[in-house]
């Protein structure tokens, strides 16, 4: 499932609108210091996650075992936020589409959260 950093899509939109209209929206939108587009990938054991480039193959950032992160999700129009806090990279606020993919998504977000360590609450 492709993810993006929280705020990613709305920078995107400022800047097609450009100019100093576009500065002034941008000014308010987190930035991140994490790729535009990762690959947040289940498996039996593991939480992977990975940067994703054009025309490059994947390159792993993280992997995590089941249980050893906390996850907590939140809905809010098209994108739905998910908040994981991990090992190594910290507290991360992603962004993951679910206009396009809809119900594919959600079921591995709902999975993602219900494999989490207990005690998650804390995080949302």
């Amino acid at each position: 499932m492709y993810v993006r950093p929280r705020g990613a899509f709305k920078r995107a939109q400022t800047q097609l609108i450009g100019g100093l209209i576009g500065y002034l929206l941008r000014r308010r939108i987190p930035t991140s210091t994490l790729p535009q587009v990762m690959l947040l990938a289940l498996d039996s054991k593991y939480l992977y996650l990975f940067s994703v480039t054009l025309f490059q193959q994947p390159q792993e950032m993280g992997r995590w075992r089941q249980g050893t992160y906390a996850a907590a999700a939140d809905s809010k129009g098209i994108a739905r936020s998910l908040t994981l806090d991990v090992d190594g990279l910290g507290h991360l606020e992603l962004e993951v589409g679910t206009a396009v993919a809809g119900r594919a998504n959600l079921q591995v977000i709902d999975l993602m959260v219900g494999l989490a360590r207990r005690g998650s609450d804390s995080i949302g």
